[in-house]
């Protein structure tokens, strides 16, 4: 989920290039804040807080692909259908328990304190004018990250095109936090103290009664400007979608996670789909009043396999001027490493 702190947005969306118009403020801000799945890095003056790469690469990436149109009525066409496949059910919760009880079953791999969490995703951003400009889609890119299991380490991020194999990374390291300050200083932040933000929070709940209030607490700080104005549903679901692609959700979490989802309204499931790398899968759907969020899992074991979301009429109304922001992930590799770049 996105924060009102947009520098590390800008800094990513300037090395992804520049746009071809500038969105207006307003539109900016429903944009980036309004998209609830991702978020970008950002320093915290207390506690150093770790961002999903994937979501601050995808937050760059809408910044970058909101090119605002005129609005008008009318097809819009090229628009992705990322979801094509048979009808919808309403037993989402079947699905979801099935998730719940082949989650359990998964093997719990320990991680040593010194080691890094690693994660590879696929992300495709495109832009979607509500009038009968064509549909503008973005390279798809890979992204990885690397984590620091206690916190202490710096972890670092990267980048490129799926179409460039051969390509150079656009790297980006990230702060760990030891002593109660960064491993490194940077500008602003080099006055910072912090706390370590281990990816092994053993506060997540792991029953279903806990993750439920968990999935439904009240609104905070990092969920977004926006977050307030969305219903608990919505952002309860929204929750799920992060913490699973995250990575880093031990599979007690996990079972918990889906047994918790079960109980959130609204949710149905489009079968037959497939994910941005081909997986095939289902798909749990909810569509809320500004965002319609789809959670993919594997056909057989109900694994995550990544989200695609659809911002709704992103609208700046001073300027009459309207777009829709579509996106999908792919979670396609996560694992435990000794050191960063290491690949598993």
């Amino acid at each position: 989920m996105l924060t009102p702190d947009l520098d590390p947005v800008r800094r990513l969306g300037e090395l992804l290039g520049p746009p071809a118009a500038a969105p207006p403020d307003e539109l900016r801000r429903r944009v980036l804040d309004g998209a609830a799945p991702v978020r970008p890095a950002a320093y915290r003056p207390v506690r150093l807080r770790r961002a999903a790469l994937a979501g601050a690469a995808l937050a760059a990436l809408v910044a970058v692909a909101a090119v605002v149109t005129p609005s008008g009525g009318g097809k819009r066409p090229g628009a992705v259908q990322f979801s094509p496949a048979g009808p919808a059910v309403d037993r989402a919760v079947d699905v979801l328990r099935l998730a719940s009880k082949h989650a359990a079953l998964a093997p719990v791999v320990r991680p040593r304190p010194d080691q890094f969490l690693f994660t590879e995703s696929i992300v495709e951003v495109q832009n979607v004018p509500l009038d009968h400009r064509p549909a503008q889609t973005l390279p798809i890119r890979v992204v990885r990250e690397w984590r620091s299991v206690d916190g202490t380490r710096s972890g670092l991020s990267q980048w490129r095109r799926r179409d460039a194999p051969d390509g150079a990374w656009t790297s980006t390291w990230n702060p760990g936090c030891r002593h109660g300050r960064p491993t490194f200083l940077d500008g602003p932040n080099a006055d910072r103290t912090c706390t370590p933000s281990p990816i092994s929070d053993d506060s997540l709940p792991t029953d279903s009664e806990a993750m439920h209030r968990y999935l439904y607490r009240p609104p905070a700080d990092d969920d977004g400007a926006v977050a307030a104005q969305r219903s608990p549903d919505d952002l309860a679901f929204s929750r799920v979608g992060e913490l699973l692609g995250e990575g880093r959700a031990t599979p007690a979490v996990q079972r918990a996670l889906f047994a918790a989802a079960a109980r959130i309204p609204g949710v149905t499931v489009r079968s037959g789909v497939t994910d941005l790398v081909g997986r095939p899968g289902v798909a749990l759907v909810r569509a809320g009043t500004d965002v319609t969020v789809e959670i993919l899992l594997g056909a057989v074991n109900y694994e995550y396999l990544g989200m695609t979301f659809r911002l709704g009429d992103a609208v700046a109304d001073h300027e009459h001027l309207i777009v829709q922001i579509h996106s999908r992930t792919a979670l396609r590799r996560v694992a435990f490493v000794d050191h960063a770049r290491d690949l598993p």
